[in-house]
């Protein structure tokens, strides 16, 4: 087993540097990616919890954002915690969850969003 640096997988990074995003979605599921965790706080009279922050549009839509590096977790938001996952499970997690949506490093000048059904169509449960 390898270390995790914290860094993108380069056949991520060499994808996004193409432009190349059909292939960059088709790594989503080989890759980890970083799921972030945060402190929310607790109930009234309760200590904060961690939890995991959902990106919410004017239409009450919600995304998961994912990351494919610390660097690019720690550009929108210092304060989160990076969880590795296999990226095939984090789809399949959207899915379950009832997502809208994903977004692949948020921060970034490349963001890459996925739709619910292009989700689903990826995790295999269309």
């Amino acid at each position: 087993m390898t270390e995790d640096t914290g860094q993108a997988d380069p056949r991520w990074t060499d994808a996004v540097a193409r432009g190349d995003m059909q292939a960059a979605v088709g790594l989503l599921l080989e890759i980890r990616v970083l799921v972030p965790v945060v402190a929310m706080p607790g109930e009234q009279g309760h200590e904060a919890e961690m939890a995991v922050p959902a990106l919410v549009n004017e239409a009450g839509r919600r995304a998961l954002p994912v990351f494919t590096s610390v660097d690019a977790l720690s550009q929108w938001r210092s304060d989160a915690r990076p969880v590795p996952m296999p990226g095939a499970q984090v789809l399949a997690a959207a899915v379950e969850e009832g997502y809208d949506g994903l977004v692949v490093d948020v921060a970034s000048d490349r963001p890459l969003t996925l739709d619910r059904t292009a989700i689903a169509a990826l995790a295999g449960t269309e």
